[in-house]
């Protein structure tokens, strides 16, 4: 059985003409399947009794095209809660303006700085209360929020976890005669080996690392930026 690599996306939240590309670009990545559907049940059903597939219909379609398979989700177990959401200029806006929003979603980077805004509370009480088993959650990832905590409060519960790879050229490591990146790597040891990549060879620049996603590891930015500036680099190669 072949191999399924895929990762979440939501149609309902993008617009359709973004779609193509988004699907182009899961299929360069590697990507052979995708999951949608948990987040859209104001879509499926947008009024009561009144039910809309046909995006769905449409979307599944394009993957469909491109080799990608659909795992569809069961949307929210209670369907019949909305949520308000809520619009500022900024966090600090909307903090400053009096509002404490009851839900914020947001990842580990940023829970510090929500957490300044007061946008934050321990939720210790709630989980025992409501009887919910942290036990069903990794520990790794429950951690993670409690190390936000002065007293290993529990300021946020994890819903999903990304893990990271690192992708390379060998066919460029050889031809600069670099060894290959190696399993438990440091980020020094990483950012070292990225400097030791980073030349010009051949009239080819070579870039040693890209920590952007796939769309920006093309420097569609980058190539925009440097068009404006009348410099335009078609020779860019990012290992």
């Amino acid at each position: 059985m072949k191999q399924q690599i895929g990762a979440a996306y939501y149609p309902e939240q993008n617009d359709p003409g973004q779609w193509a590309q988004d699907l182009d670009w899961m299929k360069m990545g590697g990507l052979n399947s995708v999951r949608v559907g948990e987040f859209a049940w104001k879509r499926f059903e947008p009024s009561d009794g009144k039910y809309d597939f046909a995006w769905l219909d449409t979307f599944a379609g394009m993957a469909g095209q491109r080799g990608i398979k659909l795992l569809l989700c069961s949307p929210p177990k209670y369907p019949n809660i909305t949520f308000e959401l809520l619009t500022a200029k900024s966090p600090e806006d909307l903090a400053a303006s009096g509002v404490v929003p009851d839900l914020v979603a947001t990842s580990n980077v940023y829970v510090k700085y929500m957490l300044d805004l007061g946008f934050g509370e321990d939720l210790q009480s709630m989980v025992k209360t409501s009887g919910t088993d942290l036990g069903k959650v990794e520990p790794e990832a429950l951690n993670e929020p409690k190390k936000f905590g002065p007293k290993g409060e529990i300021c946020g519960l994890p819903f999903s976890m990304n893990y990271g790879v690192m992708l390379y050229n060998k066919e460029i490591f050889d031809k600069l005669g670099i060894s290959y990146p190696k399993d438990g790597m440091t980020w020094s040891q990483t950012l070292e080996l990225a400097r030791k990549a980073t030349r010009t060879d051949g009239g080819v620049r070579y870039i040693g690392v890209s920590m952007g996603a796939l769309k920006d590891s093309c420097g569609n930015i980058r190539c925009r930026r440097r068009r404006q500036a009348g410099k335009v680099d078609r020779h860019v190669r990012r290992i």
